[in-house]
């Protein structure tokens, strides 16, 4: 399994499982730094629909893009996602 690593402000996960969704494969998200400001760009909704629109957000891509990722990936992203939060609140 691979990890994560931070890149300068961003943090790289490689995921086990590419996605290919409208024409392009990705192999790994980037994931930026949540800023306080991304809170309010999320429209409230169910819980999975906001954790995806804000995973996708601070990936710098499309929601379908979380929406299809492998289980173990999404998890390994999901987590990042949450230390990302949890440094802002």
């Amino acid at each position: 399994m691979t990890g994560a690593r931070s890149l300068n402000t961003r943090t790289r996960i490689a995921l086990d499982h590419p996605v290919d969704v409208d024409g392009v494969r990705y192999s790994e998200l980037r994931i930026r730094r949540a800023k306080p400001k991304d809170f309010d760009a999320i429209q409230p909704g169910a819980d999975l629909i906001v954790g995806m629109s804000f995973a996708a957000r601070l990936c710098g891509v499309e929601v379908d893009v979380i929406a299809s990722l492998n289980p173990a990936d999404a998890e390994r992203v999901g987590a990042e996602v949450d230390r990302q939060i949890d440094r802002i609140l």
